[in-house]
């Protein structure tokens, strides 16, 4: 309805006679959606406090091995192909993430 009033302001700042006429012809009908019955949950409320410390310890704890990773691999100097190295990090942690975000 909201939309409709603002709509008809536009229309007869524009062009008044013009609208009046349009607005002769129209009808507007309304009717809301039916929507299903809300449903009180306590999961939901269980959940949204712990999701996010969830989601954030699972990212911390991938970020963390592959930083170990590449702090093991530069102290004993296994620098053979870096391009490798890096193609392989990111591998990993896209495959850690993807196991944390599923």
């Amino acid at each position: 309805m909201v939309q409709h009033a603002v709509d008809r302001a536009i229309m007869k700042a524009y062009n008044r006679t013009a609208a009046i006429a349009l607005f002769m012809q129209t009808r507007v009908v309304l009717s809301r959606f039916p929507y299903p019955a809300f449903i009180y949950d306590v999961f939901i409320l269980a959940i949204q406090n712990q999701l996010p410390l969830l989601l954030v310890l699972s990212f911390t704890y991938t970020s963390l091995n592959i930083v170990r990773a590449i702090v093991q691999e530069k102290e004993r100097k296994l620098k053979v192909c870096l391009w490798n190295g890096w193609r392989r990090y990111m591998i990993m942690s896209f495959i850690c993430n993807k196991c944390v975000a599923l």
